[in-house]
């Protein structure tokens, strides 16, 4: 989710399997906060290392006048990560939980996550006339390759976690 005052986007977990295996998980032991917690944790695990990028990585490049603003704004090599701005919004909002930039809403059955009151965010995760997109919140749309990873860990986390709690329920028969 990324969000500012006036406009929003809100992503969410449209793949298939993901919301079926989270039904399956609520029916065994409805409360999904044990699972959810594991997926915040590795979405803040995964967000971080875009902010330890010594490139571009897999976004596109920024113009030359931007690295120079960001050179003089961070010393040399300052122009990457190339989300990292004046005044780290964007990071902070995708790395600390609970920080003022940062949404993470937890209850037994949803788990939101994003950045909000962030104009940039918006910029770089929609892209505009004059600066390309650079998503950093996935989902089926936009993401590919890193949208389906991620998809993939979040099934495993809610597969173990429905696995425990039945084995937790099975175990006290």
């Amino acid at each position: 989710m990324v969000n500012q005052p006036g406009q929003a986007v809100t992503i969410y977990a449209d793949d298939g399997q993901v919301l079926d295996a989270l039904n399956k998980l609520l029916v065994a032991g409805g409360d999904g906060r044990p699972a959810f917690q594991s997926i915040s944790s590795d979405w803040f695990k995964e967000n971080r290392t875009i902010f330890r990028l010594k490139s571009a990585g897999q976004y596109v490049d920024l113009a030359p006048s931007t690295k120079k603003q960001k050179i003089a704004m961070f010393g040399e090599k300052g122009e990457y990560p190339i989300l990292r701005g004046k005044y780290r919004r964007i990071e902070t909002g995708l790395t600390q939980k609970g920080s003022e930039y940062n949404v993470f809403e937890i209850s037994k059955t949803s788990l939101v996550l994003g950045v909000k009151d962030v104009p940039e965010a918006v910029y770089n995760q929609l892209g505009t006339s004059k600066m390309p997109q650079r998503v950093f919140v996935f989902n089926s749309k936009h993401g590919g390759e890193e949208y389906a990873l991620q998809m993939t860990r979040w099934k495993q986390i809610y597969q173990d976690t429905l696995y425990r709690r039945l084995t937790k329920v099975k175990g006290r028969g």
